[in-house]
This record gives structure tokens, sequence and C-alpha cells, in this order.
């Protein structure tokens, strides 16, 4: 079945988590499950410093025409993209993950238990953005959201990366702009907070091309650390940090029931707790899986 629909695969107590609380949970990105989530845009940006295309851009940018130092400049870029200077910047990302792709057999074993998950369609993601217990939108003073399919290709990551570049040599050309001439100096964190954004989008986007099967799609949540505070949920020995983003209950349009043993029990449970809230959700359309199942 082909739909305009993103897809969340998930437990059937992450669906009642999320349905009591009307809320999606998005996780620290620094407690997601790929431990090598993040590096692949770092690794562009370094790769881009060593290339001639970055002189050329720098001498081409606005920035040049106030610090003619090709290597300052690198350094600069450098700097700002180390864990050291991100901690001191105290924010947060947070993501949840979407597929373009329901009933995908990777996405069933990859994020939900073994026996058995659900496949929750949602419609108009692009509108949410509003975090649990924070009045009012999106606010920029306290924390961005941001809505994007993740990268696969080298071609489209070069050009984020060059993006990424432009937009942080236009930063630092405002910067001095103001007056700021000492090349020690450090803009406080509300003058670096859009740039900051920026950077944690591109790092939470940049997805290994062996994962494009999975046609990715996130929401994610930059926060400053002392205004949004995190709930936290146990994973094995740990406490995973996640906050809760506002949907509301027309987003919901179809469950699809995973391989699991008994998916007619499954069904009439799933039914039932929808009745539960009345008519909030008697639009939903139940179905069930038809991948084969087998218990081993």
């Amino acid at each position: 079945m082909a739909d305009d629909l993103l897809y969340h695969y998930t437990s059937i107590g992450g669906l009642k988590g999320m349905l009591d609380s009307q809320s999606l949970w998005m996780t620290d990105i620094n407690y997601l499950n790929d431990s090598e989530e993040g590096k692949d845009f770092i690794a562009h940006i370094n790769n881009f410093l060593c290339q001639s295309d970055f002189e050329q851009i720098v001498e081409k940018s606005k920035l040049w025409s106030l610090i003619k130092d090709l290597d300052f400049i690198r350094s600069a870029i450098i700097e700002f993209a180390s864990p050291d200077f991100f901690d001191e910047a105290k924010l947060d990302s947070y993501s949840i993950s979407f597929s373009a792709k329901p009933d995908l057999l990777s996405q069933w074993r990859g994020y939900c238990p073994p026996e058995g998950g659900l496949c929750l369609g949602f419609s108009g993601l692009e509108s949410i953005s509003s975090i649990s217990g924070y009045e009012g939108d999106d606010n920029s003073d306290e924390y961005y959201i941001y809505h994007s399919s993740c990268l696969y290709g080298e071609h489209e990551k070069n050009a984020a990366t060059i993006n990424f570049i432009n937009s942080y040599l236009d930063l630092i050309y405002n910067i001095y702009l103001r007056g700021v001439n000492d090349r020690k100096y450090k803009p406080n964190i509300d003058e670096m907070f859009e740039i900051f954004t920026f950077y944690f989008n591109n790092l939470t986007i940049f997805k290994n091309k062996h994962f494009m099967e999975e046609s990715e799609f996130r929401i994610i949540a930059n926060c400053k650390r002392e205004i949004v505070n995190p709930n936290f949920r146990e994973k094995m020995n740990i406490l995973i940090p996640y906050i809760k983003l506002n949907f509301n209950t027309e987003n919901l349009k179809r469950i699809i029931i995973g391989p699991c043993a008994d998916q007619a029990l499954a069904e009439q449970s799933l039914q039932r707790f929808l009745g539960s809230f009345g008519s909030d959700f008697e639009h939903v359309k139940i179905e069930c899986s038809d991948i084969p199942y087998r218990q081993l």
C-alpha cells in the first residue's frame, strides 16, 4: 500500500505510552542504538576542510574581506565541531525516527521486540512543534524543532556540508562586524544557538548508505539544557533521557500489527484500547502484517 504517511515502529508498550500522554518520545541522540551516530557528518566536515574546494569557498565568502587567514578559519571550524565545545554550549539534541516504508521486515527486526510490535502511520508530522510541558510552539529562545529526511548519498551529503560551512562563515563574519576582533574571543551561547542547531540537525540526518532501505525521516529537537528538562526511562542498566513532543489525535492514521503469534487477539485488544479514548481514534485503520511469523 503506497501512501504519504510516515511510520514509527515500536512495541505495544511504546504505543500505550504515546497515546496515554498524547506525545511522541524523543531520545537524547547520545543514547541512540547506533554507535556511529553523528560521526559521518563530522567526517565529511574534516574531509572537506582538506580539499581545494574549501579554499575557494572561503575566498569567495564575506569573511575573507576581514580575515585573510585560511589556517585560522580552518582551525576555528575544527574547534567548533569538537565535543568539548558543544559540551560547553549546554545544548541537548533529541530525536525520533520514522520510515517512509510500512511493514518492512528489517524495521520489525531492528526496532520491535521479538514477540511482536506495531507500525504506526502518521500524517502532518511537519506541523508538530510543541514540547510537552512548555507553552506555545517552537520557541527559538528555548528549543528548536527540525523535520528532515535522512541523507544517504554522497552528493546530497557534500551539498549539506558545504551549506553548513557557508553558514558558519557567515556567522563569524557577522560577529566580527560587531567589533569583535580578538581571535581568542568566543561568542556567547545565545549568539551561537542557531548555528548549534544547524550543526546538530546535520549530525543526526547523515546516515550510512547501507541503511538507505529504511527511508528514514526524523524530527529533531535542539534544547537549551537549563530550560528543557528531560524525563528518563529504563533500558538495561541505563537511564535514557527523553522529552515528549505533543501530537494531535488526528495525526495517527494507521496501525499495522507486526508478525506475532496471535494477530487476531492482538487486533482485538488494540481495538478495545483505542475505544477507551472514546471517539479520539475511531478514524485509525488497524491492519495486520502479512509477513510470516515463526517463533524459534
